[in-house]
């Protein structure tokens, strides 16, 4: 495998791997109407984007959702974002994106993320050009903010953050059934990069490893939250029952 040239953010602001960001003003979202505003003013309503589903399909929510009901990952963006480092277009998004609104779409082989937000970011094989991508989305500020700090290290068009307006319940079951071929691209790096003699790769395997428990895992659970955030404009709270897969 070629050695790859490490891309470093161009503005000297940015702090150092491990460094925090100052804390965002609160505020949040804007709503109008019930209607949550988007990233560039689009208006987005959760009942326009899918019907709610059968009680008698669902599932009860867990401990894990609770508290997060208006949580919106997007507003914990640090000033500048996502105008600084997310201009990413869907139709170039990698198919090792977990379904959320943070993914990657052409990032390059700087192979930086994971110095910034090792549970979030790893990278592509060959067919990705070895590229980052989401394997894991935020659920708290300081998450978010480590995801900034990776995107700001590759190129703006690289990463983007509005995957609420494009995933759909439907698209989210879809991509969960074809996940065979996310576990087959965990298979085959795991061999190459656990026997690389190149440090970088090694721990990258940890990445996979921690990306192959959370398939297994937690993230079915992830996904049905998220599906019904699409549904209802929110997260489940304590009271509410996920949807199935």
């Amino acid at each position: 495998m070629a050695w790859r040239t490490v891309r470093k953010a161009a503005d000297p602001d940015w702090p150092e791997p491990g460094k925090q960001l100052p804390p965002r003003p609160t505020g949040g979202c804007t709503t109008w109407s019930g209607a949550r505003i988007s990233l560039a003013g689009r208006r987005w309503c959760g009942a326009e984007k899918g019907r709610e589903t059968d009680s008698a399909e669902r599932r009860p929510s867990n401990d894990r959702m609770t508290g997060m009901q208006g949580w919106d990952p997007v507003a914990e963006l640090p000033d500048g974002e996502p105008e600084r480092s997310f201009h990413g277009q869907w139709q170039y998004r990698s198919g090792l994106n977990v379904p959320g609104p943070f993914y990657t779409a052409g990032a390059d082989g700087g192979w930086t993320g994971r110095e910034y937000a090792p549970r979030h970011v790893l990278y592509g094989d060959r067919f990705e050009g070895y590229g980052e991508f989401v394997y894991r989305q935020p659920k708290t500020p300081d998450e978010v903010r480590a995801l900034a700090l990776a995107a700001a290290q590759d190129l703006p068009a690289a990463w983007a953050c509005d995957g609420d307006l494009h995933w759909t319940p439907a698209a989210v079951r879809q991509w969960w059934r074809e996940r065979r071929t996310v576990e087959e691209y965990i298979a085959t790096m795991l061999v190459e990069w656990e026997a690389s003699e190149q440090e970088n790769e090694r721990e990258a395997a940890e990445g996979l490893r921690d990306y192959e428990a959370y398939l297994a895992g937690e993230l079915a659970d992830d996904l049905r939250a998220y599906i019904f955030r699409l549904e209802h404009g929110r997260y489940p709270g304590g009271g509410d029952v996920l949807p199935e897969l």
